[in-house]
């Protein structure tokens, strides 16, 4: 693979990156916003772990593009993290013991991929 052709996979998956934070921003929050569906709720669970493992599947297959595999799964990323929280704040309040260790656990998930990343 020659060094332009690195660059553009590079950028490629930079966008895809790029598109899954701007479809987290229209489904996540715009349409949250003007009332359709709270998308962040624990309600819409088994729809993130079916379109996760779909999602998971077609890429395994090689259906789809890296680039997609790179925006649906920081869609997916930002949509369970989002779940995580507000499910947190609704249920156990603020100040629950119980946010603590989950706020370690995403730490050292967050750690363990950049390090990950960096190796690569």
């Amino acid at each position: 693979m020659s060094e332009l052709q690195k660059e553009k996979l590079a950028a490629a998956n930079q966008w895809g990156i790029l598109s899954g934070l701007a479809l987290w921003g229209f489904l996540g929050e715009y349409l949250e916003h003007l009332g359709w569906f709270n998308l962040a709720s624990w309600h819409y669970l088994p729809a993130l772990l079916i379109l996760t493992f779909f999602i998971t599947f077609l890429l395994k297959k090689e259906y789809l593009p890296i680039r997609f595999g790179f925006a649906f799964g920081h869609f997916l990323g930002i949509w369970a993290l989002h779940m995580l929280m507000i499910t947190q704040f609704e249920l156990l309040g603020k100040t629950h013991w119980l946010t603590y260790p989950s706020a370690i656990v995403i730490g050292i998930i967050t750690l363990f991929s950049y390090i990950k990343i960096r190796k690569a």
